[in-house]
């Protein structure tokens, strides 16, 4: 039996549409000029959190939790322009038959996460959902394993673990509780960023999770 590890954002769901359509009205609405599309397409591929993506786009620390709060609400105005990548939900649906375990990680917002899942109809073939909470850990951060995963499944190690992620953080996190990482090439990450991180294996599309 393997564990999986998954991200969502870029690797289970495309969610590039909503990030980026949430962020553009975020700064109308705010009277600020619109961040270049190319900014916002960079941003997302590096696997930034909603905060630092702010930060980055010169967000004053002291406004960014009332931005965090406008940006959720815009976003879910939007969640419709999201869907899976092709394969993704008759592969999980394998994954769990063959009673792999399924742990779903991501740094996005719990409560978007929920809402997607209950839309896409894929909330039940995981074993652990975990997202965003205030408190707790997220990737990199290694403690997300010690604190948040291995708790939840008697003697599970990181080495029996494999990371799924399309993102340099998502590997970087693999990297860092000493698990195998698994590149998701289709995603949003920049190549040349993921190969640096190095990782054990390389899906071209979704459903290669299953020559693993």
């Amino acid at each position: 039996m393997n564990t999986f590890i998954l991200d969502f954002d870029g690797t289970l769901c495309d969610t590039r549409p909503v990030i980026r359509r949430a962020l553009l009205e975020l700064f109308k609405q705010a009277g600020r000029a619109i961040p270049d599309d190319l900014d916002l397409l960079s941003l997302i591929g590096n696997g930034h959190t909603i905060q630092e993506t702010l930060q980055i786009l010169g967000v004053s620390a002291q406004h960014v939790p009332q931005w965090i709060s406008d940006y959720r609400h815009l976003y879910s105005r939007h969640e419709h322009l999201a869907g899976l990548f092709d394969g993704v939900a008759d592969t999980l649906s394998t994954l769990h038959a063959q009673r792999d375990r399924l742990v779903l990680l991501s740094n996005k917002g719990h409560m978007a996460v929920e809402r997607a899942l209950l839309a896409l109809d894929i909330g039940r073939y995981f074993d652990l959902i975990l997202a965003e909470q205030p408190g707790q850990p997220g990737k990199p951060d290694p403690s997300v394993f010690s604190q948040r995963i291995a708790p939840a499944f008697s003697g599970l190690k990181p080495s029996g673990c494999i990371m799924v992620g399309d993102t340099r953080t998502d590997l970087a996190f693999a990297k860092a509780i000493g698990s195998r990482a698994c590149f998701a090439a289709y995603g949003y990450g920049q190549e040349k960023d993921c190969r640096a991180v190095g990782y054990d294996f390389r899906l071209e599309s979704f459903p290669d999770i299953l020559t693993i």
